[in-house]
């Protein structure tokens, strides 16, 4: 890089940030410094050096002009990266990101996801850009983040926190002058941004470098007269080339004021040129940077011919440039000095007409009409304004561009309180429900309820009270009482009329009570009425909710039958619209209930519920992904796999500010310690992981009663009874297996008795805590245990028989083991032997199927097989399997020294160089020179990650995991040919059992207990 005038060492350190983007890491680089200065060239430069060193280069720029679509610099770098990856790199990219990304390719998003949606967006992004960048490295091209809107900056600084270990550059333009004033919007969001990047200020050019500038221009001057330029211009670039082109300007007179001198002389020239040029840059000036010469005819009260001369003359005058049929100005000091001449009535009349001309041309963006209608008023009437910049507002909404569409609604409000007459009282009232969502989609939920509740309040017509008190109910208040939700909804419930709206309000009163657990057969009844309400007004969002409120209603143990039906109904109505979020909420429902019925269904329904969320990206449901695949390794006695799980849950819980993960964590670390008999640990963690929590004392007891202090457990019963009688009745399992324990632990017959009341009507059913948190075994089981606390022995071998059956059929190892102590304690017969073995000794494995037993050297794929055997029905990562669960690596927060690049680059060569090799072994069938090999790789990996500093984390996760799926999956299918000659009903098992891919997973139709 060397084409820039003065700036050697600007275009340094730009080089020492592509070096290092070469060599896998990316970064952010600001440039900044007054207008002109040079900062869009070394911008371009850079990106024009990336691009001939193989990187990607996506350009976005920022806007002033008012009305500009939220997160438009990131639109423009999507639309630009879909243009330039090649088809591989942009399916792979966009399939990684899931149907989030829709609203920064332009298109409006069909889903409503809430405060989620800002999280899910800027995830979808830095997917986007790691995912390309995994095959070549990316230069993103910000320009002018001074005018960047709020959430343009959010996702910058997010893209910078998640994205910094990747190959992903972000460069930078900003005007530092305009930053200054505290009041500048951007300044809260772009200043943090500054500790974070390597940070480029641009100054003027000193007398040489002017020198030279004016060279190039075609000025050669002495030294007097360029010191002139330098005194006049403060060797600010842009102003000595516009000064260069003014005859005389370089000679004499005295020092000007800046560049609005010169551009007022340049306009001057350009009059006595061409008389109707500067009316036409000032109408020009109003539409924009950019604009429609087609546009300034009717605008600029000018013909075809004329508007042609001014533009010709503007262009000649190098003040306006012309691109594929629009022209924009050459900078944007021109256009503001142009429009900031002009008078206000004279602005705002040009406004007005610029909304007459542009509403009626196709492709006219609904934030470019409402900018100039706004700006039109008084010349428009607010009565007009107003229905703009609410389309406005919906048009940004459907682009999950909240914040643009509160500024919209907020601008309308502000109209209508100027003439409240102009548009009536209804109006208003629209315009501040729409408010309150909006500003709930924001994040603003305080905002939102306030609005809200201003509506419910003030509003005179049924129907918006009714919606404003949706809008109250669906952003809760965690600090009041549920009876005054209830009697809010109830308030407005009897002047709404059948249809789509009343469904939604009975929908609304019916989950208040359920989930406050107020009057539940009222709740029971309002839920039927809202689907009888829903189905006869044809309306499927009303449906939608109504089916989850009948639900939500109907979930307690031992429903699960009727509340499959309800979710079958809910899946089938949510795939018809292409909701995917209600779909996946119906999948996870439905892997619930399954679990309750002791189902292997359940993982199917987990899976697809994971598959959709790999779609959606919600982070809500990323939560529930990750907690629940630690409820099933729990489950199945996965323990150690267990133990990641739950932490990694509770990481990515805190990282999304999921309110439920310190609980769940708490439940889910109480159940691993339980099930590893440590109760002093489970005590520890149920008495202090969520201080004060109300469901702390069901776990203390739990655990005192694990540990033989039935004294201790007796004594916390009553707290526990009145606990579960004030929540959601999802919660009675923990009142069944309480009772249970308590009654297993005394031996009292009379607490005995009401064990068996609770639990026999659901004694085929299986304890599913809070939601999902953990499985706490089979009803059966539990019966067993009570049953024989007091003697009756024939029952408690049917029970725990029937508990032994039901945990194998769950793949649930730990209750099955439970189970069978129980049984052996009895004497109730020979504790079960293993029917089948898949077993190492040295480098020999003894496998047992079928009757056979054959005996075969080790293999990588043997290894494979035998870690998903041992956790059925779970999906392991071809990663986990690649490395071997003792070279999982620990979390880190600090970062090792770095090696220097010459080594860094003699690794990626060796790395590369493995690849080869280890194929080429395993298609030799050399198993042991390509484990030897992929230690070697593992071994390398391990030291460029420590050398990143990235704590464990994989920098290329894309590469890595495809390179596991192909070596996992070629050693596992040689492992299973090879077994075809000696032990062919193992392998006929394996082959249709054992699945392969990013993910791993043994799934037998029929469960096999495996000796190991």
């Amino acid at each position: 890089m060397s084409g820039l005038i003065g700036r050697a060492h600007a275009l340094a350190a730009a080089e020492r940030a592509l070096d290092q983007l070469a060599a896998g890491r990316g970064g952010l680089l600001l440039i900044s410094g007054e207008a002109g200065i040079g900062k869009s060239a070394l911008a371009a430069e850079i990106g024009l050096a990336a691009s001939r060193r193989g990187a990607l280069v996506a350009t976005g720029a920022c806007t002033d002009t008012e009305g500009t679509p939220g997160r438009w610099p990131w639109v423009q770098v999507v639309r630009r990266l879909a243009r330039i990856a090649d088809t591989a790199e942009w399916q792979a990219a966009t399939a990684a990101a899931g149907d989030a990304l829709d609203p920064l390719l332009g298109e409006h998003s069909a889903a409503d996801s809430g405060g989620d949606a800002s999280f899910r967006l800027h995830d979808a992004l830095t997917t986007v850009l790691v995912t390309v960048a995994a095959r070549r490295p990316i230069v993103v091209v910000l320009e002018d983040l001074h005018h960047a809107d709020v959430a343009s900056l959010q996702m910058l600084d997010f893209l910078t926190r998640h994205a910094w270990f990747e190959p992903v550059l972000a460069v930078g333009t900003y005007r530092d002058t305009e930053l200054e004033a505290a009041a500048h919007p951007a300044r809260p969001r772009l200043l943090p941004l500054l500790g974070r990047a390597t940070q480029l200020r641009l100054t003027g050019l000193d007398h040489d470098g002017v020198r030279e500038l004016l060279a190039r221009a075609g000025r050669a001057l002495d030294h007097a007269a360029v010191a002139r330029v330098v005194q006049r211009t403060g060797g600010n670039p842009f102003f000595v080339e516009q000064t260069a082109l003014l005859d005389g300007a370089l000679r004499d007179g005295p020092p000007t004021a800046g560049v609005r001198d010169v551009v007022e002389r340049r306009l001057e020239v350009l009059a006595a040129a061409a008389p109707q040029a500067v009316p036409a840059l000032e109408a020009a000036a109003v539409a924009g940077h950019t604009f429609d010469p087609e546009a300034l005819r009717p605008v600029a009260e000018l013909d075809a011919a004329a508007v042609e001369e001014a533009l010709a003359a503007a262009e000649a005058a190098s003040l306006v440039v012309r691109r594929d049929g629009r022209c924009a100005f050459v900078h944007d000091i021109v256009r503001e000095h142009l429009y900031g001449r002009l008078p206000a009535a004279c602005r705002q009349e040009l406004h007005a007409a610029l909304v007459g001309v542009l509403s009626g041309r196709p492709g006219t963006s609904a934030a470019t009409l409402a900018r100039h209608a706004r700006l039109a008023v008084p010349a428009l009437p607010p009565a007009r304004v107003v229905p703009v910049l609410v389309a406005a507002a919906r048009d940004a909404a459907a682009r999950l561009a909240a914040e643009e569409a509160v500024r919209h609604l907020r601008d309308a409000l502000a109209l209508l309180a100027t003439e409240p007459a102009a548009a009536g009282r209804d109006v208003e009232v629209e315009v501040r429900l729409e408010l309150a969502a909006q500003l709930d989609r924001a994040g603003d939920i305080t905002g939102a309820r306030e609005t809200a509740l201003g509506v419910l309040n003030g509003a005179d017509r049924p129907e918006l009270r009714a919606r404003a008190a949706l809008q109250v109910h669906r952003l809760g208040d965690p600090g009041g009482p549920g009876h005054d939700e209830i009697a809010m909804l109830d308030a407005v419930l009897p002047d709404v009329e059948d249809g789509p709206l009343r469904a939604r309000v009975l929908a609304a009163a019916s989950m208040a009570r359920t989930h406050h657990a107020v009057d539940h057969p009222r709740a029971l009844e309002l839920g039927r009425q809202a689907v009888d309400v829903a189905r006869a007004s044809g309306d499927p969002d009303a449906l939608g909710w109504s089916l989850l409120a009948r639900h939500d209603g109907r979930w307690e143990p031992g429903t699960a039958a009727e509340r499959l039906e309800l979710l079958d109904e809910l899946a089938a109505l949510a795939r018809g619209r292409g909701a995917r979020e209600l779909e996946g909420l119906a999948a996870f429902l439905r892997f619930l209930a399954l679990l309750e019925r002791g189902d292997p269904g359940a993982f199917d329904a987990f899976a697809t519920f994971r598959a959709l969320t790999e779609r959606t990206r919600l982070p809500r449901h990323r939560y529930l992904v990750a907690s629940r695949e630690a409820t099933t390794a729990l489950l199945t006695g996965d323990l150690d796999r267990a133990a990641d799980l739950v932490d990694a849950a509770r990481d990515l819980g805190a990282r999304f500010g999921e309110a439920d993960s310190a609980p769940m964590w708490r439940d889910q670390a109480w159940a691993l310690h339980t099930l590893r008999g440590d109760h002093d640990a489970a005590l520890e963690v149920a008495r202090t992981a969520v201080p004060g929590h109300p469901f702390n004392p069901v776990l203390e007891g739990l655990t005192a009663a694990a540990a033989g202090d039935a004294d201790r457990a007796l004594s916390r019963l009553d707290d526990v009874e009145r606990l579960i009688a004030g929540v959601h009745r999802r919660f009675r399992w923990m009142h069944v297996v309480y009772l249970c324990e308590v009654a297993a632990a005394t031996g009292d017959p009379a607490l005995a008795e009401r064990a068996r009341a609770a639990a026999v009507p659901v004694r085929d059913g299986w304890a599913v805590l809070s939601g999902g948190s953990a499985v706490w075994g089979p009803v059966s089981y539990w019966l067993g245990r009570v049953d024989v606390a007091t003697g009756r022995r024939d029952d408690a071998v049917a029970g725990l028989t029937a508990a032994v059956r039901s945990a194998r059929r769950l793949h649930a190892r730990p209750w099955a083991q439970r189970a069978q102590d129980a049984l052996a304690a009895l004497g109730a017969g020979e504790r079960d032997r293993p029917a089948a073995e898949f077993r190492r000794d040295d480098d020999v494995w003894t496998l047992t199927f079928a009757g056979r037993t054959a005996h075969v050297p080790d293999a990588k794929g043997l290894r494979d097989i035998a870690t998903l055997l041992a956790v059925p029905h779970t999906d392991v990562p071809a990663v986990d399997l690649l490395h071997g669960t003792e070279a999982r690596r620990p979390r880190t927060t600090g970062a090792d020294p770095m090696i220097d690049d010459a080594a860094r680059r003699a690794y990626l060569r060796r790395l590369t160089a493995l690849d080869g090799e280890i194929d080429a072994a395993l298609d030799r069938g050399d198993d042991r020179r390509a484990a030897r090999l992929d230690a070697e790789r593992a071994a390398l990996l391990d030291e460029l990650r420590r050398a990143a500093g990235l704590g464990g984390r994989t920098r290329r996760l894309g590469d890595e995991r495809e390179r596991a799926r192909q070596t996992v999956t070629a050693r596992i299918r040689d492992s299973i040919r090879r077994l075809r000659a000696v032990h062919p009903e193992l392998a006929a098992h394996l082959a249709e059992a054992v699945h392969t891919g990013r993910v791993c997973a043994y799934r037998p139709t029929e469960p096999v207990a495996w000796r190991r």
